[in-house]
């Protein structure tokens, strides 16, 4: 009888044990599942940072290159320059200072520098002599894995066409394209925008 009650007894402190074992295997999936799904959460909110970052900078640089190129202005001592990989023109720009909001005469020019894979807005004032080594540059975009200027002709025969380079040095473009390849680390891809920038003091491109 004594060996009976040993041998029960040795069977229900086994039996306890394998439950112990299975809830703690149970607490090891619950645990994995709530780290994994709190590791998603935390990466899909840094890629919506990260997308918003992206987008505002695109929103900021549209604006303010709409913004310029509807405050050109001809200028005899400056030629402008319209050329696949940089555009320069005159334009009245905003400052401020503590007292009221001005507008100063600028040289504005966007170009792409593939060195450091930007597209860059550099703005001289008058007050500077219009000097590039004055200037002040901005980044308006940043990872640029390619890039161009094209500007709008229209004929009879071929209609509407966008072409790398505008011969008249003494006209604007009536328009301008702006493409540019984007690496985005948010989504790790390559994307192709495309900003069509009309100049209200231009003439549209006649093909010779």
């Amino acid at each position: 009888m004594l060996k009976m009650m040993r041998a029960r007894k040795h069977r229900e402190v086994g039996f306890t044990f394998i439950e112990l074992m299975i809830g703690l295997s149970i607490f090891a999936l619950v645990a994995v599942t709530i780290y994994q799904t709190l590791q998603g959460g935390i990466q899909m909110w840094h890629a919506g940072e990260g997308r918003m970052a992206y987008n505002q900078k695109l929103r900021l640089f549209y604006s303010t290159i709409d913004e310029d190129a509807a405050s050109m202005v001809p200028f005899s001592m400056i030629t402008p320059e319209w050329a696949p990989d940089r555009i320069v023109f005159i334009a009245l720009t905003k400052t401020s200072d503590t007292t009221m909001t001005q507008k100063l005469m600028s040289k504005i020019t966007y170009s792409f520098d593939p060195a450091t894979r930007r597209l860059v807005r550099s703005s001289s004032t008058a007050g500077a002599g219009f000097n590039d080594a004055n200037a002040v540059d901005k980044t308006m975009l940043d990872n640029v894995e390619g890039g161009n200027f094209s500007f709008c002709f229209f004929s009879d025969e071929n209609g509407y066409e966008w072409r790398d380079a505008w011969q008249a040095a003494d006209k604007s473009p009536r328009a301008v394209k702006v493409s540019v390849d984007l690496g985005n680390k948010v989504t790790n891809s390559t994307e192709h925008i495309e900003k069509i920038v009309f100049i209200p003091t231009g003439e549209m491109g006649k093909p010779s």
